[in-house]
């Protein structure tokens, strides 16, 4: 099929890189199209002798030379010195400024967000005064710590290591250390602090007409349970 891997972490791993993907490559379909080629190698042979003929040694030669000329002005510190915005705040694992970064920069789709329950929708206050129209939460199997994630937040602190981190995986949940999360396949939520005792939240039977067991004194285990269980 012609099908070559290609190179474009340095852009998608920017905030909203992924919503680029779709145009990037609908661009390289038109680039191939236009060329004539009909597959990718078709398309990279004809680039070749397309920068030959223009009197380049090959496709690199050809993109050095608009980097150093037409296209300097993308890849100069003046075009690139603007830094994250920062906010002073330390942040915690509920709440925070909901900025998106850490799910629009995270190159494994390891970050998600919830709506964070209105005050009808949370009988026990156990969200009151919570910051953030969102929470966002981590798939910890699936991080890679690339630090990403710390390096666009605007607060200050690793998300990864501070947002709840959930896990699906009971060995893998045991061998991790810290403040986590065990959700398990019933719709329990098990909680560890890191070296304490494990605590529990058990969903009700859908024939039940008894609320969820969550009587824990751990707030995150709550907040927790009012997310996972039914």
């Amino acid at each position: 099929m012609g099908v070559r891997p290609a190179s474009v972490c340095s852009d998608l791993l920017k905030p909203g890189g992924y919503g680029r993907l779709a145009p990037m490559l609908k661009a390289l379909t038109s680039a191939v199209v236009a060329s004539g080629a009909t597959n990718l190698d078709e398309y990279r042979s004809a680039s070749l002798d397309a920068a030959r003929h223009a009197g380049h040694r090959d496709t690199a030669a050809e993109h050095l030379i608009d980097v150093l000329g037409a296209s300097k002005g993308k890849y100069e510190l003046a075009g690139n010195d603007k830094l994250p915005r920062e906010v002073d705040h330390d942040l915690e694992m509920w709440g925070c400024v909901a900025c998106n970064f850490c799910v629009t920069v995270c190159p494994n789709d390891a970050f998600f967000k919830l709506p964070t329950p209105k005050a009808d929708a949370d009988p026990g206050g156990i969200f009151a005064g919570i910051n953030g129209r969102q929470q966002y939460l981590v798939f910890s199997e699936l991080c890679n710590e690339c630090g990403n994630c710390l390096t666009f937040c605007p607060e200050t602190g690793d998300p990864a290591v501070i947002k709840p981190r959930l896990y699906l995986e009971e060995e893998r949940f045991e061998a991790a250390e810290g403040p986590r999360f065990l959700l398990g396949s019933d719709g329990a939520v098990t909680a560890s602090a890191g070296g304490g005792a494990d605590e529990h939240c058990r969903p009700s039977s859908p024939s039940s007409t008894q609320p969820k067991d969550c009587r824990s004194d751990s707030t995150e285990l709550r907040r927790m349970g009012e997310f996972i269980t039914p």
